[in-house]
């Protein structure tokens, strides 16, 4: 097997978080919607940034992370925040929660997703992952290879939740 994460979807989300923290970004991808950076005539960088854990359990296991994917086009900024969540040992279930959509910095509209909406659930297979680099099919076929990048503002979260003294959420 070619990936060097044994059960890639619980190391993701087991304390140190070394995968889960960061930030990455996209290097390919074959889906040709928002995800690929496409808006409209226009592509940009799409930044994936892992910002939080939700519902540790008694082991301080994570059961759900929050990520975002941020798609930039000069002063305009779409970003997508989701929750991902172990189902097996390589396999991450999706839940859309909100987008919003930015221009020059400032939130001009944000919509929240309903539960059960169309749309709003996914999965990924992660097939290949490393502390820098992962390689993911998703529900719909689409290959998707990512690689950690800066953080935005020099720090990630993870790494600012340590210096307050905070415990992940």
């Amino acid at each position: 097997e070619l990936n060097p994460t044994k059960e890639p979807a619980v190391a993701l989300l087991r304390p140190p978080y070394d995968y889960f923290d960061g930030t990455f970004e996209l290097i390919y991808t074959n889906t040709t919607g928002g995800s690929s950076g496409k808006l409209g005539p226009f592509v940009g960088d799409v930044i994936q940034t892992f910002e939080g854990i939700r519902d540790n359990d008694a082991m301080g296991f994570s059961r759900r992370g929050i990520f975002s994917n941020k798609v930039s086009v000069g002063p305009f900024t779409a970003s997508l925040r989701a929750r991902c969540e172990c189902k097996t040992d390589v396999k991450l279930d999706i839940t859309f929660e909100e987008t919003t959509i930015s221009l020059f910095g400032v939130p001009v509209q944000k919509k929240e997703f309903k539960i059960g909406d169309k749309g709003t659930k996914g999965s990924w297979v992660l097939c290949y992952m490393d502390t820098d680099l992962r390689a993911l099919r998703t529900n719909a076929g689409n290959v998707v290879v990512l690689r950690r990048g800066e953080a935005e503002g020099g720090e990630s979260w993870m790494d600012t939740q340590r210096r307050l003294g905070s415990r992940p959420l």
